[in-house]
């Protein structure tokens, strides 16, 4: 997931309901990209209908996507919210996402802080894959749900800079030029930048061959 803002933030991805459609992007031999781009949020609360569906989060989230973002919130009522009430760009396209809010903290001079949710964010959570492997890749199952982090053995390992989830924070150089990036991958789970950045990216990859097998779980009303 990619994110455009003038402050260095936290952020941990969530995902949930399955991916629609979008454009999907050819880049190497093999290699498909598809970005979905959120020109904002769709809402902020305390809720985090994977962690809990019956009482508040422990802190507030910004989500993408369908409005209802209750910690009730069910796979149904994702799958049933008229676009009206989405900020999706793309009514095919029903997944929520959700990552903590984020806030500018401003000092004064008598000591007192100041803490002003940053809403100016522009969200592009994107997914790649390999079109030349077999077995063909398939579409997320019914009632997919996703946390960015896994303390499952080898879990860290593999992926494009040896890590299978990492912190890239760029900077814009000049018009037509590539961006400033500075990759970190250290930490457990994950180590954010402490200066500011032009664009702040988290990345999820898996070991090549590797395959994402989904359990058959007992039927849920929920998410």
């Amino acid at each position: 997931m990619k994110l455009s803002s003038a402050t260095s933030w936290i952020l941990s991805i969530v995902s949930a309901s399955v991916v629609g459609s979008s454009y999907a992007q050819d880049e190497v031999a093999g290699m498909t990209k598809m970005c979905l781009f959120y020109p904002n949020p769709s809402g902020h609360a305390r809720s985090d209908p994977i962690l809990n569906q019956v009482c508040p989060a422990d802190h507030v989230h910004t989500f993408y996507g369908p409005e209802n973002i209750h910690p009730s919130t069910t796979y149904a009522d994702l799958r049933n919210t008229k676009p009206q009430y989405s900020s999706t760009p793309w009514i095919e396209n029903q997944s929520l996402y959700w990552h903590p809010s984020i806030y500018q903290v401003t000092d004064a001079s008598n000591g007192q802080k100041t803490y002003t949710r940053v809403n100016a964010l522009e969200s592009s959570p994107y997914y790649r894959w390999n079109t030349s492997t077999s077995p063909e890749t398939v579409e997320f199952p019914a009632s997919f749900r996703m946390i960015a982090y896994s303390d499952q053995v080898n879990a860290g390992m593999g992926g494009e800079t040896s890590q299978n989830l990492f912190v890239e924070c760029c900077n814009n150089v000049s018009v037509g030029e590539e961006e400033d990036c500075t990759t970190i991958s250290m930490g457990n789970p994950l180590v954010f930048p402490t200066r500011t950045c032009d664009h702040l990216g988290i990345a999820m990859g898996k070991l090549i061959g590797d395959m994402i097998h989904f359990c058959r779980c007992p039927p849920s009303p929920y998410i």
